[in-house]
């Protein structure tokens, strides 16, 4: 397989199954800037509470890392143009278990963020200064994010 440089298409494709059906050994995540600080989104979480996390999922059966990007736009931000590009790949370790990898996105945030109703609030933060409660995932990824700033 030939090696893409960074920032060009990396067509990384999930087709592992299971018997519940397709898994995602691959996630995408979307750091989006403003000057000095990222977007965080606040969701209600797994208990009922609020989070803020990244713009993050797991790629679904069949769908490339960059398709992944294409529609976390539109679930969490109508649609919008994100113009982003990967950046780095990070490993991560799930509850202790298992470790899966996260293709990580950066760019500059949109003039105007409009969000999907299931996203209670946004805001753009110090990634060294996060607000509280943060999901894991976001936690990590800005960690290792700002090691390379």
């Amino acid at each position: 397989m030939a090696k893409a440089p960074i920032g060009k298409e990396v067509s990384l494709v999930v087709g592992k199954r299971n018997a519940k059906g397709p898994t995602a050994g691959l996630m995408a995540a979307i750091v989006l800037r403003k000057g000095k600080k990222v977007l965080l989104a606040k969701t209600k979480g797994w208990d009922g509470g609020t989070w803020w996390f990244l713009p993050i999922d797991s790629l679904r059966y069949g769908e490339a890392a960059e398709g992944a990007v294409k529609r976390i736009s539109k679930e969490w931000f109508r649609g919008a143009k994100l113009p982003v590009k990967l950046t780095q790949f990070q490993n991560h370790l799930y509850e202790g278990t298992h470790w899966y990898p996260i293709a990580v996105f950066e760019g500059k945030a949109p003039a105007r963020v409009r969000t999907d109703k299931d996203i209670v609030e946004v805001g753009f933060f110090d990634p060294a200064k996060p607000p509280k409660p943060l999901g894991m995932d976001a936690r990590s990824i800005l960690k290792e994010w700002r090691k390379r700033k």
